[in-house]
């Protein structure tokens, strides 16, 4: 076990430092081409900051990925293209271009939900076609409708983990959480599938990658994520926990990411209720009352990184769960966590 651990903190370090290094010297690049984030109404900063911290996680990423294959003589994986990994960083990248120029220059919604939407539909087409019986419901609903309903929720995820980026390291927090978890509940699982086996691959990745670059955006960010690393990590993340919850673990699936869920649920609730149109930008999530209410980025995202470890720890005991009411408590436990911090942060901005 000790060196199981031994051997993969190797990587995981190796890739967390090419990250960080790569994030030191974008801070440099984006500064000297004048790619800020400058304040506004919205904003929970005060001063313009680098924007577009998210190439260096997909650069780390491709990189890692590239060489790690590269040196295993496993060139199949390469070679044979479209394979769904390869497939699923491409689509990762095509998202991160198009997430950029918009960082830069504003791009129409219409255009990145067409883009999301294509990125999707290709990926699940290619999941399908080499797993038929890919299954997020269980069998549960039809197939066709089975696949409509995981089409949207992917989608939808891609969207949550982007409106949710809105302060200094709640982004990078909930990636390595989320990876983190995964990485965990694939490891402990008795067997483990080929596709598993990429899934495990690629949050291992993520993870390190995610945690070089949170060192430079705690508080006080020197560098924000934007969208070219919020879309294409919602992106991974939503095509990870959908094949976690296909292969069987559907309860870690909801619990992993249940703080953005929370916090983007209630508060789209919220604003239909009264009467704001949801799609706008707006800074009325639960956790940015927090920062409003006078506590720090830091804090804010401390507490959510503490809910988060609480949360993987409930996914992990589920995994060994065969009774329905063990797994029952466990959700409620779940969602009761999450619930008490989504009102510590509202009931903090009450004047």
């Amino acid at each position: 076990m000790t060196d199981s651990i031994f051997i993969l903190s190797i990587p995981i370090l190796f890739t967390a430092f090419t990250s960080w290094s790569f994030t030191y010297f974008l801070i440099k690049f984006l500064s000297k081409l004048g790619i800020l984030d400058h304040p506004n109404e919205r904003s929970n900063h005060k001063v313009p900051v680098p924007v577009g911290g998210g190439i260096s996680i997909i650069f780390t990423f491709g990189f890692i990925m590239l060489t790690t294959y590269g040196l295993s003589g496993d060139h199949e994986r390469l070679t044979l293209f479209p394979r769904e990994q390869i497939a699923i960083f491409i689509c990762a990248l095509i998202l991160a271009i198009v997430s950029f120029i918009d960082d830069v220059k504003s791009v129409s919604r219409i255009l990145r939900l067409v883009l999301q939407s294509f990125t999707v539909g290709l990926c699940l087409f290619l999941i399908k076609t080499s797993n038929p019986e890919f299954l997020v419901f269980q069998g549960l609903l039809p197939d066709t409708i089975d696949t409509i309903l995981t089409f949207l929720l992917w989608i939808w995820f891609i969207n949550l983990f982007n409106f949710m980026d809105g302060i200094d390291g709640i982004s990078g927090v909930q990636t390595i959480s989320i990876s983190a978890g995964i990485f965990l509940i694939i490891g402990i699982a008795p067997t483990i599938t080929s596709a598993l086996g990429e899934v495990m691959f690629f949050n291992m990745i993520l993870f390190a990658s995610s945690l070089g670059f949170l060192l430079w955006n705690w508080q006080p960010a020197r560098i924000f994520l934007g969208d070219v690393g919020s879309v294409p990590l919602g992106f991974i993340l939503g095509w990870s926990l959908l094949k976690l919850a296909a292969n069987g673990f559907w309860i870690p699936a909801i619990i992993l990411p249940l703080y953005y869920l929370g916090d983007s649920t209630t508060t789209m609730i919220k604003r239909l209720l009264d009467g704001k149109k949801i799609w706008q930008a707006h800074s009325e999530h639960c956790y940015q009352l927090g920062v409003r209410s006078g506590m720090s980025h830091a804090r804010v995202s401390s507490y959510i990184l503490l809910t988060n470890i609480i949360l993987i720890a409930m996914a992990v005991i589920s995994t060994f769960q065969e009774s329905v009411v063990a797994n029952i408590i466990i959700i409620l436990i779940s969602f009761s966590i999450v619930a008490f911090l989504l009102m510590f942060f509202r009931g903090r901005n009450v004047n």
